[in-house]
């Protein structure tokens, strides 16, 4: 009797360890996961699928996360007939951007500031020029991030100080 009791337990963890369950929610889950750092809300992308063969789950990054370099074009509201210009974001995980970018007549610039992205995937952005040979100006930029595209589009910028120009910007994910 003793033999069959020390055997049991190591029976049952066999017969487990064999058997899994047949479970039906084979579906991708996209789950956010809301980070806090320094009073700022950010937003972490992951896909999680359910492998039904192997009872586990993989969580998988983004095609394209929403760190990284992007790059595009550029367009100032009212001034169609000049064009489009290039126009850049370099998105850190640290929640600062560097924005860079060419206008008419050659002009180059480069901006610093922080990002954040809403749960409606609506990225934000503050930005502040580093150029201290040029006029001080601040701009806010707003665009619709798709992971699955690629892309920040349709965006928008507007000065809140410095000018008072405004725009709109459409950029793709630079893959590395």
């Amino acid at each position: 009797m003793k033999r069959i009791l020390f055997f049991l337990p190591i029976v049952a963890m066999i017969y487990l360890s064999t058997t899994s369950c047949n479970k039906t929610n084979d579906k991708p889950i996209h789950d956010t996961t809301t980070i806090y750092h320094k009073d700022t809300l950010y937003h972490k992308d992951t896909l999680v699928i359910k492998d039904t063969v192997r009872d586990t789950i993989v969580v998988a990054t983004p095609k394209n996360p929403i760190t990284g370099l992007w790059v595009g074009t550029f367009q100032i509201t009212g001034s169609e007939y000049l064009g489009s210009f290039y126009y850049s974001f370099n998105i850190f995980s640290d929640g600062t951007i560097v924005q860079q970018g060419g206008g008419p007549n050659g002009a180059i610039w480069t901006g610093k500031g922080t990002w954040t992205l809403s749960s409606d995937s609506t990225l934000t952005c503050n930005v502040a020029n580093t150029d201290l040979t040029q006029p001080s100006w601040t701009q806010r930029l707003t665009a619709k991030y798709s992971s699955a595209n690629g892309t920040l589009a349709p965006g928008s910028w507007t000065f809140l100080t410095g000018q008072s120009t405004s725009g709109t910007f459409s950029l793709k994910r630079v893959n590395e």
